[in-house]
């Protein structure tokens, strides 16, 4: 096997055998300890890096984020199960019917829009850079989330399988050709607009 260089003088032998070593890692860090307390298999594993630089296009790096994607699936079902548990322990899961909790979502998006609003292009790049005001960002990003996991979990939407097949959609629907630098609706694309 040919020894192609990569950036810091790591060979594809070596990163090959350094792939191969991290994913027994993670395995056996995920077969080893439960999944609970901040300290868990499943967040050592989420924040690993491999110990190479490849360009992110790469097998290897595609296959090492698919095993990073399983392991924030899991995290995924966590979180909806928590917001689960939190609902029925206070019996407020007879008021989270679908529409309740896309008002609700709709609501915490307005919450949202509302620190953003009046900000200029240059302001909204920058809020988060002043602590106080990136913490209520934050909890808003949050509250958002959680009432989508829930609306998700109440219609029994697996949002990750959702969600890719809509960006394979959209892949389809502007293709780089015709959307690359363009705003415009993908009805709006054709393929003669760039010509002159």
């Amino acid at each position: 096997m040919t020894a192609t260089q990569f950036p810091q003088g790591h060979s594809l032998e070596l990163t090959l055998a350094g792939y191969n070593h991290y994913a027994e890692w993670s395995l056996r860090r995920l077969s080893e300890s439960p999944f609970t307390g901040p300290d868990t298999a499943l967040t050592q594993v989420k924040r690993a890096k491999p110990p190479w630089n490849i360009p992110p296009s790469s097998t290897l790096w595609q296959r090492h984020l698919r095993c990073r994607c399983d392991t924030q699936l899991v995290e995924l079902n966590d979180l909806q199960r928590e917001l689960r548990d939190f609902a029925i322990q206070r019996d407020w899961q007879r008021f989270h019917t679908p529409k309740n909790l896309v008002m609700a979502l709709a609501g915490e998006v307005g919450e949202l829009v509302e620190l953003f609003q009046w900000l200029t292009p240059r302001e909204s790049a920058a809020v988060m850079a002043e602590p106080e005001q990136a913490e209520r960002v934050r909890e808003e990003v949050a509250d958002v989330f959680a009432y989508l996991l829930q609306l998700a979990d109440s219609l029994d939407i697996d949002l990750v399988s959702a969600l890719r097949k809509k960006v394979r959609q959209n892949a389809l629907r502007y293709p780089v050709s015709l959307a690359k630098g363009r705003a415009d609706k993908y009805d709006r694309l054709h393929p003669d607009d760039g010509e002159a």
